[in-house]
């Protein structure tokens, strides 16, 4: 018998005690196709990533058990069948190295709470930040200029000077990375309202 792990979303369309009976056939679906020693862990309501059949939010959930290989291909295809999840995922997992670990998640910060990051989160976050900008701000080029010579071969034109055109090229401005990512929460944020 192998360890396996399974992650499952469900829809956040759901209220808390609608999740309970999916919970269970989750469990059952499990327990039907010989998996032993399950063990679930709470769901957590969240923030997809992007949208799963037109829905934004889901319980995300993780359930440990043991089971043949054969009987988690059986398995697999009853989560697929079934409409009312919105992904689930089997992982093989070495129960010797692997230990049991929580979904964590980012706050998104709503209307009305303002939630500070502890200090130890904050100063990674400026590291990372510093490292960055060092890495992707722009430095201003020189201003080039560019010689072209046009050269006719027709005989009236030859008899002139051969013609010289100077053309310059500008200055590229520095690019600040905090400007970028507002604009970019801007229009995130005016799609996800259009939604």
């Amino acid at each position: 018998m192998n360890h396996y792990e399974l992650l499952f979303v469900l829809p956040g369309t759901l209220s808390e005690n609608e999740t309970e009976p999916l919970v269970n056939k989750i469990k059952t679906i499990i327990e039907k196709n010989g998996g032993q020693k399950l063990t679930v862990a709470e769901l957590e309501k969240r923030r997809l990533a992007y949208p799963m059949k037109h829905i934004r939010y889901g319980y995300f959930g993780l359930a440990y058990f043991e089971a043949e290989p054969e009987m988690v291909k059986k398995m697999e295809a009853g989560f697929v069948l079934d409409r009312d999840f919105l992904r689930t995922f089997v992982k093989k997992i070495n129960p010797k190295t692997h230990t049991l670990r929580e979904i964590n998640f980012g706050q998104i910060p709503t209307v009305g709470t303002e939630s500070q990051p502890s200090a130890s989160i904050r100063k990674s976050q400026e590291e990372e930040f510093a490292t960055i900008n060092k890495k992707t701000e722009i430095e201003e080029t020189p201003e080039v200029e560019e010689v072209r010579e046009e050269i006719f071969d027709d005989e009236e034109l030859s008899k002139e000077k051969k013609s010289v055109k100077k053309s310059t090229v500008k200055k590229e401005e520095k690019i600040n990375l905090d400007d970028i990512d507002k604009k970019l929460d801007e229009i995130l944020d005016i799609d996800l309202n259009k939604v």
